[in-house]
Parts: structure tokens; sequence; C-alpha cells
């Protein structure tokens, strides 16, 4: 007999309960609560979701809402459940919920369903915002608590009361001949961060963490990298530059060259402009006999509006007015 939950991968129905306990519903049984869903609605849940194609855990989410008892809202089961839109991007309060998330041992699939998205989605953004930190006495090697080097891997060795160098708080794995890397294999699966890990304060090796900061600030960082330079491959540069370079050596202007060339080049004069400022041909301002004697203009800086002049002056206060005023006739 095929087992359905297993060959879809269906979620365990204990991540339910941390998800209702962290949005305040209290859970009394040690599975599931008595008013969550029997076993053959589970069932029903998984054949419908396989014949329309729709995931079986969403079904199941909707059934909870259907069935909720009179004590709990509505607003408690879905808060912070399924709001976000299609192919959004993660905010700085998503990425808290990751984080905490991870640390309640919450999988994937669960902390999916709480923003609408899949799991592999989540599993990208933990994988990818992975923080390296070395804290505390770290010690890397595989041999750290089997080491019987005593005195004679630092010559001459700095720590007079210490026997052995396993006990060193010195990086002496970094000239130890012996010295061969531990990994952690708990890294291999998920989480794949130490985050909640049991182990983590008597853990001697690197730690991978995932922190909502500082994946808002590579998410940022990447951000604003892709919406600078210029949108130009370096075949279509080197083709340019090909025409360009030669015909201002030659004395040319880049309005003459733009106006003779314009099936060619296909770019805007200021455009090259901007090219040539950036240094991305091989010519410079300097082979620009007029532009050299231009004065660069200053740009005025924007006049600082007080914020309190808009006080009673936008367009919603206006609304207002107009509605307690109904006598007042507009004329367009």
């Amino acid at each position: 007999m095929v087992n359905w939950k297993t060959k879809f991968q269906l979620p365990h129905l204990s991540d339910w309960n941390l998800l209702l306990q962290r949005q305040g519903v209290e859970v009394t049984s040690p599975n599931i609560p008595a008013w969550y869903v029997d076993t053959s609605q589970y069932h029903y849940c998984l054949f419908l979701g396989v014949a329309l194609g729709v995931s079986p855990f969403l079904l199941l989410y909707n059934l909870i809402l259907q069935q909720r008892p009179d004590g709990v809202s509505k607003s408690t089961i879905k808060k912070g459940t399924i709001t976000m839109a299609k192919n959004a991007h993660l905010t700085y309060d998503d990425r808290l919920t990751i984080q905490s998330s991870i640390a309640d041992h919450l999988s994937f699939k669960a902390i999916g369903l709480i923003f609408g998205k899949d799991p592999s989605t989540i599993a990208k953004e933990v994988k990818g915002h992975i923080k390296i930190e070395v804290k505390g006495s770290f010690n890397p090697c595989l041999h750290q608590k089997t080491c019987t080097h005593k005195k004679d891997v630092c010559k001459p060795c700095i720590k007079k009361f210490s026997q052995n160098c396993r006990t060193c708080t010195e990086a002496c794995y970094e000239i130890c001949p012996d010295f061969e890397e531990k990994h952690c294999l708990a890294l291999l699966k998920p989480p794949y961060v130490c985050n909640g890990c049991t182990e983590r304060h008597g853990c001697k090796l690197q730690r991978h963490l995932y922190d909502a900061k500082y994946a808002q600030k590579e998410y940022e960082a990447v951000r604003s990298e892709s919406r600078q330079g210029f949108a130009i491959s370096q075949e279509e540069l080197k083709r340019i530059d090909a025409i360009i370079a030669p015909l201002v050596k030659q004395g040319q202007s880049i309005h003459h060259i733009c106006i003779e060339n314009a099936d060619d080049i296909m770019l805007d004069e200021k455009t090259i402009y901007n090219y040539i400022d950036a240094g991305l041909l091989s010519v410079g301002n300097i082979d620009l006999p007029r532009k050299v004697r231009y004065r660069i203009h200053k740009k005025k800086k924007p006049v600082r509006v007080d914020k309190q002049c808009h006080v009673g002056r936008t367009y919603d206060d206006f609304q207002e007015f107009i509605a307690v005023n109904d006598t007042i006739r507009m004329y367009i």
C-alpha cells in the first residue's frame, strides 16, 4: 500500500502545534488540539489536494479556519499567515519571523506556510544569507579531544602552566602538522544553520547562523548593486570604442561622430559622454578639446519644507471637509 503522506511529503501535524502556540492558541493535546481535525478529514484533504493539484496542507489550514471553536477568532489563527503576495520580496519582519521559527525548530514547510511560500524559497533564503561567526575557544581540529601533543607544536611554548596542547587557548591548529578540519554534519541538512541547536553553547566549531539583520543588509546591498552601473556588455563596449576612439583622436567631436555614424553606434550623444566620464572607453575627457574648458555645473540643494505645513492640507483632510460641509458646491 502506498503511503501517500510520505509520497507527497506532507509536513508532520506536530508542526501545527508549534505554529498555533506561537499565534496564541492553547494546545492541550500532545499531538494536535481536539478541535483540530480528525484522521478522515486529513485523508480527505490529502485526496482532494492530489486530485485538484492543490497543496493538501493548505486545504487542511482552511478546514481549521472553518471549524475553529468559538473561543478562538479567525484573526488569532490567521495572524501572520498567508498574508504575503505572490513573488513579493521578504521584508525585515519576515526575516525576523524566519529566524525565530528556526529557533523554535519549525520545519521549512511550516515556515513557508506562514508566508504562503514554497519551502524551497525559505531554504534558499536561509542558505543564501548564512553568517559565519567564530567565538569563544574556537578549535576546528578533528583531534581536539584526542590530541597527544604536549608543548611541541608552538616553539617556544608561551603557556608555562599548560601541559597538553588541546587545552591551549592559542590557535595552535594553524601550525600543527596533524591538523584535520572537523565539519559539522548537522549543517548538511535542514535548517543548515546553528540556530536552535542544543549543542551550540559548547561547540568549538565555526558557527553558521541565520541572522535577520545580517540577511536584510545583504539583500539591500545586492538590490542596490543591481541598480547601479550601465546596462551594456563588454562586447558591445568594445564595438563602440572601436568606432569612437579613432575618430576622437582625429579631432572629431562626439556630436559629429554620433551624427555621421548613427546607424553603427545607435546610442544617444549624452550616453557616449556618460561612458567617457565613467572611463568605459579608451578615450577620456582630456581627448575632448572643448569639454575640458567647460565649467562644472553646481547642483542646487533642494529646499527643505517643514512637514508641519502639510498638517490639515492633505487630500484626506479635504475629503473629510467636503463630507462635513456637504452644502458647499464644487465648480470644476
